[in-house]
């Protein structure tokens, strides 16, 4: 019973896992429009004065690179680099450097490669409210690593769904309740 289980669990995870892998395969493969990939040509056209319609230009997609311009867009959906909290103006300097998420072509990515690090520090945690200008007044504690079993602080969010987000998993198998709730006529 327990291998069944145990194959159930497996097969379940592996099931979860191709599925994502799927649609981030066909999101690169598509490459579907998001807010930080444009992934699709642009035509102008003007009207000349004999009212026909030609082609002014054409305006190519500039995808966006990560790592120092090592890393395209156009080339891999999981190019990252590590995230940050601006200054509100458009002066682009950074404020907060939010340890374990990154940055990346689509945000399905980002969040997939990012971890919870930040989440297990106080002064993370802290640094980040004040860096957002956060003022609602409630407390906002660290997660604990202490309580954590099979995954640490720098497991990817992709590490985490590849486990179904299940650190520990307990099987109670028990014959008697099984023949009691079904109360069988003979064994």
């Amino acid at each position: 019973m327990k291998a069944t289980i145990d194959l159930y669990t497996t097969t379940l995870a592996y099931a979860f896992s191709h599925s994502f892998g799927i649609m981030r395969d066909t999101t690169q493969g598509n490459g579907l429009v998001c807010g930080t990939l444009p992934s699709v040509s642009f035509r102008l056209a003007a009207i000349n004065d004999t009212n026909i319609v030609e082609p002014v230009g054409t305006i190519r997609p500039r995808y966006k690179t990560y790592d120092n311009d090592v890393c395209s867009c156009h080339d891999s959906a999981t190019c990252k680099e590590e995230a940050y909290v601006y200054t509100p103006d458009n002066t682009k300097v950074r404020v907060h450097r939010v340890s374990g998420l990154v940055i990346g072509c689509y945000g399905f990515e980002a969040m997939m490669q990012s971890s919870l690090l930040c989440y297990f520090y106080q002064t993370c945690i802290d640094d980040l409210r004040a860096a957002i200008h956060f003022s609602d007044n409630f407390t906002t504690s660290a997660l604990d690593p202490s309580k954590l079993l099979y995954f640490d602080g720098n497991s990817t969010v992709e590490m985490m769904v590849e486990k179904l987000m299940i650190e520990q998993s307990t099987n109670n198998i028990s014959y008697t309740n099984y023949y009691h709730q079904c109360y069988p006529v003979y064994c």
